[in-house]
């Protein structure tokens, strides 16, 4: 029994060896059936041995041994292999002249046919491992064929000589299950020690194959020969022809570049040293052909015996192409830094994740210009780039950025920024945005500084007010002066037909009206007047003044203007500089600013005149957008304690028939006005105002250079005798109003000659040159000859002729070389009658003083 143990044993190892061999077969491992086919057989032979060596007398332990080659011969080799096994298994015990039983090839297919029905139900995932729940079912169908072939009658009475049967049959059962476990653990040592083997050599030619051709050479370093012993690959990487195997340290260190074998040498010396046991180190190497090479040793140092030589192990690797990417790399990334540098903004690009979170993975450098921040700054944080925008701001941004990328349109947004120290400028986004397989969207885009642009806007529509401002005073003032040639006609008949009517009544109730509709001429003439200063069209007779004399010489009907409950105080500068300006025109525009400020105050308050020399820089007019020149000014300012101007209405208060006050409370012609008037004589106007507290307007007139200032001339007093034998041509195309000058000037001693035209006053003055004393001449008449022309003519043949100018508006008589000089005198329409006569006779005057 024990010799048949041994055996059995011998043979299953013997079968364990051959599917080793099997399994390490490359050969068989691309021929599938041709390998079932070497495994039924291996299997079948070791079957047919040990049915030879024992024999059918000695049943029982072939039909223990032979039940794990047989079981597992059907289910590695399947139906090829369960073939094989059982050809072999008979062939060989027929070769060999052994009986063949009817029990034994039963037992022996049942066996075959239990491995290979297991293995088609639960075929295997991990060929030739056979996994434990397999193994199972093995053992579980062994035992059902075991179960039935004892049965048999020759194999009972075999079993009967043995012994009892109830002892020996749960022998045969427990033996077959050891061999079908012993066999398949030697199944597992042959698969596994062939597949170790195997991949060791897969390796093993893999990297035979692909290390030569893939710029990596090994080598072994003997220090005590001082020699390298290196692969293919090595020869390969360095251009070398000679075969692989040992070569010389020097061969090696004339490949290295001059440069680095120092370098190269340190580190060896170090090595076998021994004070590093692996190293790295980069260095320049020269191929035998000359070209170039960036390589990386890496070794490892290591002693067979501790007091054996050293040895290194490692392996050079070829960094050209890798370094020359990295070179073309980093010289597009300093191209592209160059250019983000350059461009006129900040290069950006953002993931907006598709829960709508945004994150940046790029801005540019001039990161730091915009924002205040480096960029290195921003990227760790954020939240910088919107610490200092308005929420409202950021908000319309983002919505402009998702509607775009909604409709797969460009991204285009204009957003105010603000850089960590307060400073605006204006920025322009463009950009486009690619959608992630993982939803969301990556953003890239670049912001322009449109600061220039913007502020080229808004100068551009503040040049088109400007014009459209100038358009409208330039409409204001051809209808006003218009209406004032026709209207100061009109009044002037009405004022100088009342004033007549007033010599010839003497009933106070009737004197009472007329001195009422006097007034009314009178205030529809200042309307007009006011109307012309807002179109600069208004008659000036500048004078070199002192401001601070106008100060203080108002003072006396600025009392009457204001309540008591106000209070007045001056702060008047010594030294003032002397302007050129109306003094008349000039209080009345003081006499309007005051009155606003009682109006503003309503009746209790403080008010304040102030003058003062200043400087007007171009930095000054850029701000202000003043259209002034620079130089030297003299403010006056009228400060109130009043509401002040709503900041609605602060740009429009200048305007014509613009006023807050109440209805029936003002023209809206005040503030025009005084505009008006302060531009003409050069200078402009600044309003300063805060609600609830109050307002300042400063008025700035160019200094007079050199200018001395004259005392007021007084005013002209009508001479109350009644001049004799003095000739007065009048000229003038309005009939009313030539018989109002007509009857005042004949009432008043006047021998007048009255014409309608400037051509009939020719006519006349030619008839008797020296007959007139003083020619009286409207400015625009029909005909060939107006007032200028007149005069022109007229003075060709008498130039001390004294001639008085009327005018509906002073633009009528402002053309270059008109005939007028510089002490003619002008009279605007309504001319009251005193002053008619007046300017009469001071022109008979001046005509009389001699030249």
């Amino acid at each position: 029994m024990i010799t048949s143990v041994v055996l059995s044993l011998t043979m299953l190892l013997l079968s364990a060896g051959a599917l080793y061999a099997i399994y390490s077969s490359q050969s068989l491992a691309r021929r599938p059936p041709l390998r079932d086919a070497a495994i039924g057989t291996a299997l079948g032979i070791t079957v047919a041995l040990l049915i030879e060596t024992h024999g059918l007398t000695e049943l029982v332990a072939p039909l223990v041994a032979k039940s794990g080659p047989l079981v597992l011969a059907g289910y590695l080799g399947g139906p090829i292999g369960t073939a094989a096994a059982a050809v072999f298994a008979l062939g060989a015990r027929v070769w060999m002249g052994g009986p063949v039983m009817a029990e034994g090839l039963l037992l022996i297919a049942g066996l075959l046919l239990t491995g290979l029905a297991i293995r088609a139900l639960a075929p295997p995932r991990d060929w030739p491992r056979v996994p434990l729940r397999h193994l199972a079912l093995l053992l579980i169908g062994f035992a059902f064929v075991q179960s039935i072939v004892p049965m048999l009658p020759r194999v009972s009475a075999a079993i009967g000589a043995l012994g009892s049967p109830v002892v020996i049959l749960p022998g045969i059962l427990l033996g077959g299950a050891i061999s079908i476990v012993l066999t398949w653990a030697l199944n597992e040592i042959a698969r596994r020690t062939a597949h170790g083997l195997t991949e060791k050599d897969e390796l093993l030619a893999r990297m035979g194959i692909i290390l030569p051709h893939a710029g990596v050479g090994t080598f072994r370093y003997y220090g005590e020969s001082n020699t390298y012993h290196v692969d293919e690959g090595f020869m390969r990487l360095y251009g070398l022809s000679r075969p692989p195997g040992p070569i010389d340290y020097a061969t090696f260190d004339a490949l290295v570049h001059p440069d680095d074998r120092a370098r190269m040498a340190r580190a060896k010396d170090e090595a076998e040293a021994g004070s590093t046991a692996r190293d790295q180190i980069d260095i320049r190497a020269i191929r035998s052909d000359g070209t170039p090479l960036e390589i990386r040793l890496n070794w490892v140092v290591f002693r067979e015996a501790p007091d054996g030589p050293v040895e290194m192990v490692g392996v050079h690797r070829d960094l050209t192409d890798i370094r020359r990417a990295q070179q073309a790399l980093d010289k597009a990334e300093q191209r592209s830094s160059t250019i983000a540098a350059n461009l006129p903004g900040v290069v950006v690009q953002l993931l907006i994740d598709k829960d709508g979170s945004r994150r940046l993975t790029y801005i540019g450098p001039k990161c730091l210009e915009v924002w205040g921040y480096p960029a290195e700054e921003v990227m760790a944080d954020n939240s910088l780039i919107r610490s200092g925008q308005p929420p409202e701001d950021v908000e319309r941004f983002v919505a402009d950025m998702r509607a775009a990328l909604v409709r797969g349109a460009p991204i285009r947004s204009r957003i105010p920024v603000t850089d960590r120290i307060g400073t605006t400028r204006w920025m322009e986004f463009y950009g486009s945005g690619t959608p992630l397989p993982e939803g969301g969207h990556q953003v890239d885009g670049i912001f322009i500084d449109v600061s220039a642009e913007v502020a080229a806007r808004a100068e551009a529509d503040h040049n088109l007010e400007l014009a459209h401002s100038a358009q409208r005073n330039e409409a204001i003032g051809k209808l006003t002066g218009g209406v004032a040639h026709d209207f100061n006609n009109i009044l002037a008949v009405i004022l100088g037909n009342l004033e007549l009517l007033r010599e010839d009544i003497s009933s106070a109730d009737r004197l009472s009206l007329i001195d009422a509709a006097i007034e009314a001429s009178q205030r529809g003439a200042q309307l007009t007047r006011a109307m012309l200063a807002f179109a600069r069209k208004s008659r000036l007779d500048p004078e070199v003044v002192d401001l601070n004399d106008i100060a203080r010489q108002s003072d006396n009907w600025m009392r009457r203007a204001l309540p008591t409950s106000v209070s007045v105080e001056t702060s008047l500068l010594g030294g003032l500089w002397p302007v050129l300006a109306d003094p008349a025109t000039l209080e009345s525009a003081l006499l309007n600013l005051i009155v606003n400020a009682r109006d503003a105050m309503r009746g209790k308050g403080s008010l304040t005149i102030e003058t003062a020399n200043v400087r007007i820089d171009q930095s000054y007019i850029d701000a202000r957008n003043e259209e002034i020149a620079p130089g030297r000014y003299v403010m006056l300012a009228v400060s109130d304690t009043g509401t002040g101007i709503a900041p609605e209405d602060l740009p429009h208060i200048f305007e014509p028939f613009y006023s807050t006050k109440p209805p029936a409370s003002g023209s809206g012609l005040g503030l025009s006005m005084v505009m008006g008037f302060v531009r003409q004589s050069g200078g402009t106007v600044q309003v300063y105002s805060e609600p609830g507290t109050g307002t300042t307007f400063k008025l700035y007139f160019p200094a007079a250079d050199g200018a001395p200032m004259q005392p007021a001339a007084p005013a002209p007093v009508a001479d109350e005798t009644p001049p004799t034998g003095k000739r007065l041509l009048l000229a003038e195309d309005e009939s009313g109003v030539n018989d109002v000058l007509l009857s005042i000037l004949t009432r008043a001693g006047y021998e007048v000659t009255a014409t309608a035209t400037g051509d009939a006053a020719l006519a006349a003055f030619l008839e008797e040159p020296e007959a007139f004393d003083v020619v009286l001449t409207d400015i625009v008449m029909p005909g060939a000859l107006q007032g200028t022309g007149l005069a022109r003519a007229l003075r060709a043949r008498r130039p001390d002729l004294p001639i008085v100018f009327l005018s509906g508006y002073a633009s009528e008589a402002t053309v270059h070389g008109n005939g007028l000089h510089a002490d003619d005198i002008r009279l605007m329409k309504p001319v009251p009658r005193d002053e008619l006569l007046a300017a009469v006779e001071r022109a008979m005057a001046q005509g009389a003083t001699p030249g």
